[in-house]
């Protein structure tokens, strides 16, 4: 997964590659310390594919964003959060939403429910926010940097940028975070940003730290099988129980429940062999 994410970041560098005269000159490699995982992320290298990144080869990235990226963000949010935690690259693939829009209104429609519960991945890197922190204490304003700066920021469809000084990032340089219009893979948007000269590191923003409701699936080759979890309990610390709702839909659209199992294992009818596992594996128990 990791070696797929970076090339999804290289392959969406390359479509946004500059179109800015002005913006084309060459880009130095930047060496960047590791990001402190609880206070913004996983960190790493741009070409590791981890969700921090060192500035790294090629370019402005200034141009129109490919298609799918208008795309996001779609109507419902819960469906397209769940098509994401599928898509290797930075959007949903929307073959993926429009099955799971389907099969996730055929369960609903046999327990209205579990409407009620969310779509929740706490430390996946899904979402809407990217830290970056820069090698200049303030934001590019004039010259190349501020035109692919905001030209970057335009394709991607960028609603604010904050500053953070909480980032740790030291003095000397600027640090914040950009929140985006649409719904993305953020570690693979990270590497994009890492791709600007002067952006020193860049990655997920990762709040971290407890658990909560939530909705996961398991993609087959013909049935797709969808996990309810109506957690509860001191969620920020990562939920005291778990009563988790199975149901397998059919490519042709027919739901079958699986059934009913809770957490502590104690209150539960026994769990099928390997379900904590293909559970942790989907997103649950994050």
């Amino acid at each position: 997964m990791r070696n797929g994410l970076f090339y999804s970041a290289l392959t969406l560098t390359l479509a946004l590659l500059a179109s800015c005269d002005d913006a084309a000159e060459p880009v130095a490699d930047v060496e960047g310390e590791t990001q402190d995982a609880g206070a913004a992320g996983a960190g790493g290298s741009a070409g590791q594919g981890g969700s921090g990144g060192t500035a790294g080869a090629g370019g402005f990235p200034c141009a129109a964003p490919p298609e799918d990226v208008s795309a996001s963000p779609r109507a419902d949010e819960r469906i397209e959060t769940l098509a994401l935690s599928l898509s290797p690259g930075l959007v949903a693939r929307q073959e993926d939403y429009d099955r799971i829009a389907r099969d996730v209104a055929a369960i609903e429609a046999l327990d209205a429910s579990l409407r009620e519960i969310p779509v929740y991945f706490a430390n996946a890197g899904f979402g809407r926010v990217v830290w970056v922190s820069l090698s200049t204490p303030d934001l590019p304003t004039t010259g190349p940097d501020a035109a692919a700066w905001e030209c970057l920021n335009t394709a991607m469809g960028v609603e604010s940028v904050e500053p953070d000084t909480w980032l740790g990032e030291g003095p000397g340089v600027w640090s914040g975070t950009l929140t985006f219009r649409g719904l993305f893979r953020a570690e693979v948007l990270a590497e994009v940003y890492a791709a600007l000269p002067f952006v020193r590191r860049a990655g997920a923003y990762v709040p971290g730290g407890g658990d909560g409701p939530t909705i996961c699936l398991t993609p087959g080759a013909s049935d797709w099988r969808y996990f309810f979890d109506r957690a509860d309990g001191d969620c920020e610390a990562g939920c005291g129980s778990h009563q988790i709702t199975g149901f397998s839909v059919s490519i042709g659209g027919e739901v079958t429940p699986l059934g009913v199992w809770i957490a502590p294992t104690q209150d539960s009818e026994p769990w099928p062999e390997g379900l904590y596992e293909e559970l942790r594996a989907a997103g649950c128990f994050d």
